[in-house]
């Protein structure tokens, strides 16, 4: 170091202590001149403390008002179901889990004992009163052979009158004269257009059909509410139930029931004797009568009438039954060929609810003024289950509800029309057969195994019920032009699949369900043939992409809570409910999920993920609304509507 450079570094450290000294002095006379402008708590008279206790009230005061309002809000707004709680009770839902399975417990053991006490009812009241009854009955018949026979006078029949059957009986009896079939309701006239000159007329059948149909009406199942409610009120809603405290079985309606049972078979018992003694009495009279006559004409005998000779037998020539091609083969022989196969196979276990979506509810007033409704995906959830999950998983309501043999579910691609599927079977626990064109190429190539495979199909379906018979890509069997890269001919079940629809018989608990993304590329002739009815899934609405990002959001650890998801159901129009939950996915990863305490999510972070996904836009939307108003019951809805806006227009012109 040289002379100059240490001068230099000991200039620098003493200007820096001048400076440091320099800057305490000013520090502490700045301390004295505050000090001097307040008086010292010890010259206080109390004002200071004062106003210092009553700023810090105040402003604790405030804070405890405002989180106790907020609390109560939130409170209120979990309540009413607008925000999901946030946080759980441990406690009390184990105490609420540990309720319901004593609750069930206790159930299980009093159904089975009533289930014990049942069948020992009828034999103590048939030991009891099938005696008194018989004799009763016997004595009141023969008093009424005695007044209205022998006496000749005017048979009266009121005393044989049964009583009212109760609501279960109706139900079955008027259920079982036919089938439902639904009424034709009015449909406002149409103005009968003027024909033009060159035009040719259709009067096809199918089209006189459509015409002819309307509108359904309400179904006799809803009787049959209505009933079960009336019989609720008659018999358990005003009954007093104070004495019953463990809520134990009550026996009165099963002895009532017992007993009616027991009065219906003396009674047919009862009949079967009496019309014995009636023939005995027709008998005997007719052999006195022949005395007298013998006696009368001394001998003569009276010729009887000769017996008509039946008609000859009708020669119809039976039907020649349907040859069974697997007549030699077992059942088990059968079933293991599918699956392996592949045509019977397993699938995912999926529950409906998880086919989320709300139901369009002022969607029936808007039509009912005559403008077309978008549905949204609740109402789809709600036809699956009147079309498939309810008739097929009831015997009874698939006997007497309308009859649905195939369906067609039609959408967007990743719109949920699999995963319906693998909820109707899932609910259904139904056997799935997989005809699929790309599934049995390779193992059913040529007609006879085609034709052998569609035998397999319908004869198992018909065994394993309830069955679901799937076909994926359903407009490619009769689709309109076939691609030049496509060389699985799959045109090939284009006429089978009617065949199967039509083989399907009201008392089989098998449907076909079709799948398709592009349904407009296939003729829709043959659409119509194969399917009855058509489901459009269309894409989620404002309130069911509102749903979902909360419940998603709200799976990730209750990130919903202060999160715009309303904002981000506006954004995200157009996408599908798989494209968004792809997109939370990839966001919230391991290490945004840990930055979530001190850096809240905002809807900015999913604007990246958001635009690499495939929209569905208002053009390919529009494509499914055209194809579905080809749709017979599209035809139907749009004739149905512009009546009534002919007839408001009308109304509008008289006014």
């Amino acid at each position: 170091m040289t002379f100059t450079r240490a001068i230099l570094i000991i200039q620098k450290h003493e200007r820096v202590r001048q400076a440091q000294k320099k800057y305490d002095n000013f520090h502490r006379l700045m301390k004295l001149r505050q000090m001097g402008k307040y008086p010292s708590l010890a010259q206080d008279d109390g004002s200071i403390l004062t106003r210092a206790a009553i700023i810090i009230q105040k402003t604790w005061r405030g804070y405890k008002c405002r989180k106790s309002y907020l609390k109560r809000k939130i409170e209120e707004m979990v309540i009413m179901g607008m925000v999901p709680p946030l946080e759980y009770n441990t406690h009390t839902h184990k105490a609420n889990h540990e309720m319901r399975v004593d609750r069930h417990q206790i159930q299980r053991q009093r159904a089975a004992r009533f289930l014990q006490v049942i069948p020992g009812d009828k034999p103590r009241q048939i030991l009891r009163k099938r005696r008194r009854m018989l004799t009763k009955l016997r004595n009141r018949d023969r008093d009424w052979y005695y007044r209205n026979v022998l006496f000749r006078r005017r048979p009266s029949f009121t005393e044989f009158n049964e009583e009212h059957p109760p609501a279960n009986g109706r139900i079955e009896k008027k259920l079982g004269e036919k089938r439902f079939i639904p009424r034709k309701s009015k449909v406002p006239p149409v103005p009968k257009k003027k024909k033009k000159k060159g035009e040719k007329v259709e009067n096809s059948p199918e089209k006189k059909k459509q015409e002819n149909e309307g509108p359904l009406e309400r179904p006799v199942l809803r009787k049959q509410l209505i009933w079960e409610a009336q019989e609720y009120k008659k018999l358990w809603q005003s009954r007093d139930e104070s004495c019953n405290f463990l809520q134990l079985h009550n026996m009165d309606p099963i002895r009532k029931r017992n007993f009616k049972e027991l009065k219906r078979d003396v009674r047919k018992i009862m009949n079967e004797l009496m019309l014995l003694e009636l023939q005995r009495l027709q008998a005997a009279i007719k052999e006195y009568h022949l005395k007298r006559k013998k006696g009368k004409k001394n001998g003569k005998k009276k010729g009887g009438k000769k017996k008509k000779k039946k008609g000859k037998k009708g020669g119809k020539k039976k039907k020649r039954g349907q040859v069974d091609l697997t007549g030699d083969r077992t059942f088990e022989s059968l079933f293991e060929e599918l699956v392996a196969n592949g045509v019977i196979r397993r699938y995912p276990e999926t529950n409906l609810f998880s086919f989320t979506g709300e139901l369009s509810l002022c969607g029936q007033d808007v039509e009912s003024l005559g403008k077309p409704v978008d549905a949204s995906l609740g109402d789809v959830r709600k036809l699956i289950k009147e079309y498939c999950i309810i008739p097929l998983g009831s015997e009874f309501v698939h006997m007497h509800a309308p009859f649905v043999k195939s369906l067609l579910i039609a959408g967007p691609h990743e719109t949920g029309k699999h995963l319906i599927l693998n909820a109707i079977c899932t609910e259904l626990d139904a056997f799935l057969f997989d005809i699929t064109n790309e599934n049995i190429a390779e193992k059913y190539p040529d007609k006879e195994s085609l034709k052998m495979l569609v035998h397999l199909v319908t004869k198992m379906s018909r065994i394993l019920q309830p069955s679901i018979i799937f076909y994926d890509n359903a407009e490619k069997a009769f689709i309109k032009k076939v691609p030049k890269s496509d060389t699985s001919n799959p045109r090939r079940l284009g006429k089978i699949l009617p065949k199967i629809t039509k083989g399907i018989k009201p008392i089989d608990r098998v449907m076909l369900i079709g799948i398709s993304e592009r349904p407009f590329d296939a003729k829709q002739k043959g659409l119509n043939k194969t399917f009855q009815k058509f489901i459009y899934v269309p894409r989620p609405k404002y309130a069911t992409l509102c749903q979902h990002w909360n419940d998603i959001l709200y799976d990730y650890g209750r990130l919903n809570n202060g999160f715009d998801y309303h904002t981000m159901a506006k954004i995200s129009d157009g996408y599908n409910l798989a494209s968004i939950s792809r997109v939370i996915g990839n966001h919230l990863t391991c290490m945004r999920l840990l930055t979530v305490g001190f850096k809240k999510l905002h809807h900015d972070e999913f604007f990246m993920n958001l635009s690499e996904e495939v929209a569905v836009y208002n053009e390919g939307e529009a494509k499914f609304l055209n194809w579905l108003a080809k749709c017979p019951l599209g035809k139907k809805k749009h004739k149905y509507l512009k009546a009534i806006e002919e007839l408001n227009v009308q109304k509008d012109k008289k006014k």
